[in-house]
């Protein structure tokens, strides 16, 4: 009632037939308090632990899936980067992240570069945590194949990364992010795409709401990225819910079989499940990204089964369970969480446990669309 706690000792005082005792009250509320503190800090971790373990083995998975014989190297190299971004992170206190710092820390193996082929420059602007990881990514991505193939495979190429605000196109102001290479090797367009390549548009998109540009110009590769800055930059104005961007057409799913709803705010995770699910049979709608991107897609299109992440950045996915409930679709939860902390509207759900095994997540699919056809 006093909003405090407190440790209560109590002992007899003077002779047994006096009935007298003393009670000592200690106040340990400050205690309780960093108990607490330090209980949420611990269950915060466990979750970040278990998302950077499903973002692994994602890229532990599409890395192999290409067949390359260099598989060691690349896989060591993808998570040499996604250290150098949690490294950021953490130095920042996971709030927001200088973009110039992210992008020469991806670019650590040609530092001595850095003024003279290679040019940064843009305003100082902060990204948040999740643009942190994709953009960190895609420039990692982008400066390995510049050694490989492009402008850093020579000794004359140089590269250009420049960022911008652009506020007279639209009412929002807008991001822009280039990566330009000239002096490199003629370049063409490659015959097939890897998971290099899904890393640079896919991923990129799904988690700016952006636009990627891909112009492979004899004179040498020009990727542009172009995305509303509210979704990355934490210290711009979020857009009114009315007005939020839609998901890009395309992301709707064409019917080849059941079709699943993919709510999942890690791009790189949310890839390599709708890959699982592509090969599984299962028509893909989205991956989203966060709750209206999710709710937009099931306005455009029904869906007969969803997965669901709960923690989606700084909200949840209740409102889409709601919605999912009320037009009595069943949907499986991927969650670092236990099924006991979750919320309630989750816990009649079955719970895959990040970081998920393919086979498992198949099987609570099909289980829970069975289960949905029971009950007609």
């Amino acid at each position: 009632m006093l909003g405090r706690w407190f440790d209560i000792y109590a002992f007899r005082i003077d002779a047994p037939q006096d009935h007298r005792i003393a009670v000592l009250f200690s106040d340990i509320s400050s205690r309780k308090r960093h108990e607490e503190h330090t209980r949420l800090l611990m269950h915060e971790l466990n979750h970040r632990s278990k998302n950077m373990l499903s973002l692994v083995q994602a890229v532990a998975r599409q890395t192999a899936s290409t067949g390359a014989d260099d598989f060691i190297d690349r896989f060591g190299a993808r998570v040499q980067a996604l250290s150098a971004a949690q490294d950021l992170l953490v130095e920042n206190a996971w709030k927001t992240v200088p973009l110039a710092d992210l992008a020469r820390s991806q670019l650590g193996h040609f530092s001595d570069l850095v003024g003279e082929r290679i040019e940064i420059a843009g305003p100082p602007l902060s990204l948040t945590p999740d643009a942190t990881q994709a953009l960190g990514m895609a420039l990692h991505e982008l400066a390995t194949n510049a050694a490989k193939y492009g402008a850093l495979s020579n000794a004359t190429g140089r590269i250009v990364i420049l960022w911008s605000l652009e506020q007279r196109a639209s009412p929002e102001p807008r991001f822009t992010l280039s990566w330009l290479e000239r002096g490199g090797p003629p370049v063409a367009e490659p015959k097939r795409r890897g998971f290099g390549s899904t890393v640079t548009t896919a991923m990129v998109k799904s988690a700016t709401h952006g636009e990627v540009s891909v112009e492979y110009a004899p004179a040498g590769l020009a990727w542009r990225l172009s995305c509303p800055a509210a979704k990355i930059l934490d210290s711009m104005p979020a857009r009114p819910a009315a007005s939020r961007p839609a998901p890009a057409p395309a992301q709707t799913a064409e019917r080849n079989g059941h079709c699943v709803l993919v709510v999942e705010d890690e791009p790189a995770i949310a890839a390599y499940m709708a890959s699982v699910l592509t090969d599984a049979g299962f028509s893909v709608l989205g991956p989203a990204g966060d709750v209206s991107q999710a709710l937009d897609l099931l306005g455009r299109q029904d869906c007969d089964v969803a997965v669901l992440d709960i923690n989606l950045g700084r909200e949840t996915s209740e409102s889409v369970a709601h919605e999912l409930n009320a037009r009595r679709r069943p949907f499986v939860v991927v969650s670092g969480q236990s099924k006991a902390a979750l919320p309630d509207v989750f816990r009649a759900a079955p719970v895959v446990v990040k970081p998920f095994q393919p086979r498992v997540l198949e099987a609570q699919l099909r289980r829970a669309l069975d289960g949905c056809r029971g009950q007609e």
